[in-house]
């Protein structure tokens, strides 16, 4: 009896399924898209908002249309059903597992593509965003802030009104600038090396570098127009003064000497055909020169003193690069250390480049001899040449870290390493062709073409006379002895003597925008 129960309840069930099944299933398919898996007795969560088209932003990230929220999704609840227990723990428009392997309504390629866009914790929640086809995407804030991020949803770039920050793949700050309420305007960059450096701008004229936690310089202008830099470098202090120079509307700042030697000073420094030169150099058991000594390079004795200064400014120079990467994670880098030789080692920097270094050297002592004889131009000129982009001065020593594209590939610049202008027309993007002729191992390999801006070449060619100038003082002390002449020197501007404490202050302001920026660019 059992069995012929059982037979007829099929017989029914088939002829339900006939008779009704196929149209509820055929209704349930219709209305399946607008219900978004919602079981009996649960509500759905509204779809994203769409997002309309939004013109690229000035920092260069193209946006495109986003794709938005589906029509069918504008279905809101379908009869206002609740959401089940176990959905609404997990939060309105979270995605269940089902969901997200795509069984039912959507594809594992638009389940792959919802759990790629899912917006990062470092985002606000009601930011809108758009996505370029690179795969970067921008969140914005209707107070101005915006977020973008790369395709693996790592933070690149953050802005709002009166600060605009880029940022490392480790999540440090790249670049920033921070305008403040005062007037003042703080820059911050963080070097090839891991050296965060600041350059910090006040409404009065004030500025103050610091590039690192050893070195920096706090400018000031003089009554006579021109400027005053005051150099700080493992706790010895030095000045230089400067020339404000307008070229296409930017101001650049010239080099000029605090103060002068006699004539027959500079001509004996420059002249060749004399005795060679012997110094003793002092090096030998300094930390720096086991690093770097190799690459320097020194020689026992020299033709000319144009010679023995090429030496003596590459040394100030690896002296930096040193300095700035002993408080760092990496420490400095590795090395050999070499004395003194006419044979130097194999990866120094080769004859030939210290042999233009020297002509450089001749070249910057004439034009301080003309200007000790005739005074130097009056400051603040317009549409000046600038000595960055002087044909016969192709030359230049890195004097800070960079980080620039050569041949395809980035690779790093640093203190010591020596290119040549390649041209001297200045690219729209304030650029200018330069070809690495030295490096050291890890750097740009020799013979590599890139572009450094206009900015850097002008600070390159700065440091390059404030280092000749260091040579000169050590010469002069010799005046009178082995056949160097009376010196001098005649005048001179004073140290600042508040350099050091500027520059703490300098690296405590740096820090604090740091953070801000860390806070600012949080999710709140």
């Amino acid at each position: 009896m059992e069995n012929t129960y059982g037979t007829k309840s099929c017989l029914y069930l088939a002829a339900f399924y006939r008779s009704v099944g196929k149209s509820l299933i055929l209704t349930v398919s219709l209305i399946w898209p607008g219900l978004g898996w919602a079981l009996p007795g649960t509500t759905v969560p509204p779809p994203p908002p769409r997002v309309a088209t939004v013109k690229p932003s000035t920092g260069g990230s193209v946006k495109v249309k986003s794709n938005g929220g589906s029509k069918g999704g504008a279905a809101k609840g379908a009869a206002g059903q609740r959401v089940s227990k176990s959905k609404s723990r997990r939060g309105a428009g979270k995605q269940t597992d089902a969901e997200q392997t795509g069984s039912g309504s959507g594809s594992i390629r638009e389940a792959k593509h919802r759990s790629k866009t899912t917006r990062p914790a470092s985002v606000p929640s009601e930011a809108r965003n758009t996505t370029s086809a690179g795969g970067a995407t921008t969140y914005s804030m209707r107070d101005g802030r915006q977020w973008e991020l790369d395709g693996d949803l790592r933070k690149v770039r953050f802005s709002k009104p009166g600060m605009d920050a880029t940022f490392l793949p480790n999540g440090q700050i790249r670049t920033a600038t921070v305008s403040r309420r005062d007037g003042t305007t703080i820059l911050l960059n963080r070097t090839t090396g891991g050296v965060r450096t600041a350059a910090i701008a006040g409404p009065n004229g004030v500025r103050v570098v610091s590039l690192g936690a050893h070195a920096g310089y706090i400018q000031r202008p003089l009554a006579s127009g021109f400027v005053a830099r005051t150099y700080v470098n493992g706790g010895t202090a030095s000045v230089a003064v400067y020339r404000p120079t307008v070229y296409r509307g930017a101001t650049y700042y010239t080099y000029v000497p605090r103060f002068y030697y006699t004539s027959s000073f500079y001509t004996w420094a420059y002249a060749s055909g004399m005795s060679p030169l012997t110094f003793a150099w002092g090096w030998g058991g300094e930390p720096w020169f086991a690093s770097y000594g190799g690459y320097l390079g020194l020689s026992s004795s020299y033709r000319n003193p144009a010679l023995w200064m090429t030496d003596f400014v590459l040394a100030q120079d690896l002296m930096s690069a040193f300095a700035d990467r002993s408080g760092q994670p990496d420490g400095a880098p590795s090395g050999h250390r070499t004395e003194a030789t006419d044979e130097p080692p194999a990866d120094a920097v080769s004859p030939l480049v210290k042999s233009d270094i020297a002509n450089e050297v001749r070249q910057e002592l004439a034009t301080e001899q003309a200007e000790a004889a005739d005074g130097i131009a009056s400051p603040a000129g317009s549409e000046d040449v600038l000595p960055a982009l002087d044909p016969t001065r192709p030359i230049f020593v890195i004097s800070s870290d960079l980080r620039v594209a050569a041949d395809g590939a980035v690779c790093a610049l640093t203190p010591g390493d020596v290119i040549a202008r390649t041209s001297t027309s200045v690219d729209d993007d304030g650029t200018v062709a330069v070809k690495v002729i030295g490096s050291k191992p890890g750097d740009c390999p020799v013979d590599s073409a890139t572009a450094v801006s206009l900015a850097a070449l002008q600070e390159m060619h700065n440091q390059f006379r404030h280092d000749i100038d260091s040579g000169l003082a050590e010469l002069s002390r010799q005046q009178g002895r082995h056949g160097v002449p009376a010196a001098g020197p005649v005048g001179a501007v004073e140290p600042d003597h508040n350099a050091e404490r500027e520059l703490r202050k300098a690296q405590k302001a740096a820090s604090e925008a740091d953070d801000d920026i860390t806070r600012a660019s949080a999710a709140n």
